[in-house]
């Protein structure tokens, strides 16, 4: 798992695409892209500034409900895609006995995952197969091997 680097863009009134989320890796080794959803990515969007909601939000619910509950967040990995979905865990620990530990790993949604790390002040790591340079982004079309007929 290698460490990111957070950088938002939201692309605004196009047909095909929403609200894009670039996570960066370390230099050179490339990024991650993923759709979410417009108020993860306003919740992103205000972690990255600083700003806070009037309101709690519910990634600000989350970290209070995880803190009055005596769990301590401590690292989101993105670790997969199945399906066209990235996967995410969120993982958070408490204190039991003396320096006894419970860890609680929790299933999430990326964008949701990286909100609460904002919010958290966590690391969020990603797993390095899924980074890729802006060349592999970009794929040119596979041409059938007797050429394109029209």
């Amino acid at each position: 798992m290698l460490p990111l680097i957070v950088a938002f863009v939201e692309v605004g009134k196009v047909e095909v695409f929403g609200n894009l989320l670039f996570l960066e890796g370390p230099p050179g080794k490339g990024l991650v892209v993923m759709e979410i959803g417009t108020s993860e990515a306003m919740s992103i969007k205000l972690a990255l500034s600083g700003r806070k909601f009037w309101r709690p939000l519910s990634h600000d619910l989350m970290l209070q409900m995880a803190r009055v509950s005596g769990l301590r967040p401590v690292k989101v990995e993105i670790y997969d895609i199945k399906d066209g979905a990235y996967l995410a865990r969120l993982y958070l620990e408490r204190r039991t006995f003396l320096w006894f530990k419970q860890r609680v790993v929790l299933d999430s949604r990326p964008s949701d995952a990286v909100a609460f790390a904002l919010r958290a002040g966590i690391p969020i790591y990603v797993a390095e197969h899924l980074l890729k340079t802006p060349e592999e982004m970009i794929e040119p079309p596979e041409v059938p091997a007797g050429g394109i007929e029209g």
